[in-house]
């Protein structure tokens, strides 16, 4: 399953989600696409939700509205501190994301083979050591927690993609193929 995110602050249409939807429209067999809600409660909801028939693979993905590269990332870490309110107006402050969760969780996915993979292609990939405290991290984390609580048959990781739709709908498709041949 791949992921992105919809609207919200700044971007009309996310480009996470302009991605995952061209992806869905690609016909790759077995792949399954989803959009996630840009709300602390409502996405919470929906990651609970895919977990309740894990999939074996979950790349989730989202925009960085300050970057020009796509990061891989590797760490997803127990804090909510939402710099911005999310479309639901909720402001997160300095909260965990699961109460009593550990304080990190590392990717599951290759990292090191995404990068290369988009490097291959042309795309400026690049790891990333902090999914930051907004939604992103807040997914990321709780995917990984409950594949873990799930016994860990579910492979998870985070796409950040620049605001640049071209670029997202390159690194997203070719991160699941890559990910489906895995």
């Amino acid at each position: 399953m791949v992921t992105g995110f919809g609207p919200f602050q700044g971007f009309d249409e996310n480009p996470s989600q302009v991605g995952v939807e061209r992806l869905s429209g690609l016909g790759l067999q077995g792949l399954e696409t989803r959009t996630l809600t840009v709300s602390n409660e409502a996405a919470d909801a929906e990651v609970r939700e895919i977990f309740r028939d894990p999939p074996d693979l979950l790349l989730l993905c989202g925009v960085a509205g300050n970057r020009e590269w796509v990061s891989v990332e590797r760490v997803a870490i127990n804090v909510d501190d939402f710099r911005i309110p999310d479309v639901a107006g909720e402001q997160v402050e300095d909260m965990p994301v699961v109460e009593g969760g550990p304080v990190a969780y590392l990717s599951t996915l290759p990292i090191k083979d995404l990068v290369g993979d988009l490097k291959e292609v042309g795309l400026d990939g690049r790891i990333s050591n902090t999914a930051g405290t907004y939604l992103c991290n807040h997914v990321m984390y709780l995917a990984l927690h409950l594949a873990a609580e799930a016994g860990g048959g579910t492979r998870v990781g985070f796409l950040h993609v620049p605001p640049d739709p071209e670029i997202a709908v390159k690194a997203i498709e070719v991160s699941a193929r890559m990910l489906l041949k895995r």
